[in-house]
């Protein structure tokens, strides 16, 4: 591959050595024959600066009194610009037009005027009046124009309100001075400022070759063939000269080198397949069966294995090495996993029996209070609801129950303070149908309102205590919301941030464990895609909100 991308860059250079050392020449020939058309057209304006500068006639044309001294001024001028005309072989036409007097002095180069103007006075009288600076005749130099479907270069002076001028057929020009230096399929053309062509149009146009462009650079242009562009501009008039050349003639005489690049890319394209084909079976073949593995193990599949195939005994060691790896990282990740639930559930119950003691205490308060007053038919409600609670209580050690038993053992919890606290809790619920199999952790909604009576129901002021449970969608997936807020007098500000980051909440009534232990308890069994959020409302009171993932 290295020697054929030699051998190919060899032959571009050497296309491109060619190609400059043949737009070098063609631009050289062009110089040349630049300078001798702006030689010539140097000579002839000096001549019309003259004759219009010196000229007795000219300068008094205008000036004559009678008509006799008008006719004869305009004889002598007609024989001079006539024999005159004969010394430049390049001219077509001079003439000498006067403004005021609509007179019009032609002579014609040659016998044969057919390349001339069809109506010379009337083309002439056409550029001087469209002109619409007509002062400027002296500044222009010499001018491009089109008469019937011809291009000419026109010259014209102005003295006074008298023209004097010649033109020059572009065609006849460059068939005096192009002899084929640019080869067979070489040409030369006349290009006006604006880029368009003045002959050899239709050849031109039918290949699609550009003139617009700078010809400071020679370059490539051209549809189905390229052709090679040179030019340069002209100082004496508003047009240049252009040398187009075929890009494939030019190359004729180098065939041999192309021959052998062509020759060798073809059998290394040949031999390439076969050379590939050996690579992928020993070597990428084996590779990719290894990164196929590795792909897989990294989206977490450990039991994934490679293949035993036929291959080097380099691969054969690698395979057999990477699949004992695997087996000992699958064993060694299993063990771990299995210590971590351990370690998980032991925890787990751990933050669950932290809750037991805390109302257990409060409850036998309640049930002594009831039994000093005599009160047995609450006494007796109440043991019934404590009978359910602690049912419920000595089943929690469970890492989920169903939302419904969850909220038995709420009412449970709420319909035993109410019995202590009458007229000063009140309580709703909302909680759909559906949600009632939905799995939670055990007293998640307990620990909170828990925490509500404890910290703000009083004998003093009721106290208002909401649960509502709905079902969100958040990232295409469905999430449990459960709020519970109450009308107390809420958390304080420093509190609120100790139970966003984690910290443990110590007060002058000690270490309070509850909210701490849920957090807990979200983060073991949910692996942190569970939220817990804590604010407060505008009006006052606490606001509790958990985002459980409705499907485990």
């Amino acid at each position: 591959m290295p020697f054929v991308m030699l051998l190919a860059y060899n032959n571009f250079y050497a296309i491109n050595a060619i190609r400059e050392q043949v737009a070098a020449s063609n631009k050289n020939v062009v110089g040349l024959y630049l300078n001798q058309i702006d030689s010539n057209l140097s000579e002839i304006d000096k001549y019309l600066a003259d004759l219009a500068g010196t000229d007795t006639d000219i300068s008094q044309i205008e000036s004559y009194s009678n008509e006799d001294e008008s006719v004869l001024a305009n004889v002598r001028l007609k024989i001079k610009i006539s024999k005159d005309i004969l010394l430049y072989k390049y001219i077509d036409g001079l003439f000498i037009y006067s403004m005021p007097k609509r007179e019009f002095i032609l002579a014609k180069n040659g016998a044969d005027y057919s390349n001339a103007f069809n109506d010379p006075k009337t083309s002439i009288k056409n550029i001087i009046e469209r002109n619409p600076h007509p002062n400027s005749f002296f500044a222009e130099g010499w001018m491009v124009e089109q008469v019937d479907e011809k291009y000419y270069f026109v010259r014209i002076l102005k003295k006074g309100n008298t023209y004097v001028g010649s033109w020059i057929e572009a065609d006849q020009l460059l068939a005096q001075i192009n002899d084929g230096n640019f080869g067979v399929n070489g040409i030369s053309v006349f290009v006006t400022e604006h880029g368009e062509p003045m002959n050899y149009s239709q050849h031109i146009l039918a290949n699609g070759i550009d003139l617009k462009q700078n010809f400071q650079k020679h370059y490539l242009t051209g549809i189905e063939h390229k052709f090679l562009v040179v030019g340069e501009k002209s100082e004496e008039g508003s047009f240049s000269i252009a040398a187009i050349t075929q890009d494939s003639k030019i190359l004729t005489g180098y065939p041999y080198i192309e021959r052998i690049v062509i020759f060798v890319a073809a059998a290394t394209l040949i031999l390439m397949p076969i050379y590939l084909f050996v690579l992928r079976k020993t070597v990428l073949i084996p590779i990719n069966r290894i990164l196929t593995v590795m792909k897989r193990i990294r989206k977490g599949n450990l039991k994934v294995r490679i293949e035993q195939f036929k291959t080097s005994e380099e691969f054969l060691l690698l395979n057999e090495t990477f699949n004992d790896m695997l087996t000992q990282i699958q064993n060694l990740k299993i063990d771990i996993y299995e210590e971590k639930i351990t370690r998980q559930k032991a925890e787990l119950e751990h933050l669950q029996l932290q809750v037991k003691p805390h109302f257990f205490l409060n409850t036998l308060n309640i049930m002594n209070t009831l039994a000093r007053t005599k009160n047995y038919e609450l006494l007796q409600e109440m043991s019934m609801c404590l009978v359910e609670y602690f049912r419920y209580m000595f089943r929690s050690n469970t890492p989920f129950v169903f939302l419904k038993d969850e909220l038995r053992h709420v009412k449970n919890y709420i319909r035993i303070q109410e019995m202590r606290f009458p007229k000063s809790l009140s309580t709703k619920i909302d909680i759909p149908e559906f949600l009632m199999d939905a799995s939670v952790p055990p007293l998640i909604i307990h620990t909170f309102v828990e925490n509500t009576i404890k910290h703000s129901v009083t004998l003093d002021e009721p106290i208002q205590l909401s649960i509502k449970v709905s079902v969100i969608d958040r990232n295409e997936k469905d999430y449990i919301r459960i709020i519970i807020q109450d009308t107390g007098k809420g958390f304080a500000e420093d509190i609120i941030g100790k139970i966003q980051a984690g910290h443990k909440i110590i007060d002058e009534q000690g270490e309070h464990i509850g909210i701490r232990n849920v957090q807990r308890r979200l983060s073991i069994l949910y692996e942190g895609q569970a939220e817990f959020i804590c604010t407060n409302s505008e009006g006052g009171g606490a606001i509790i909100e958990m985002l459980l993932p409705k499907n485990i």
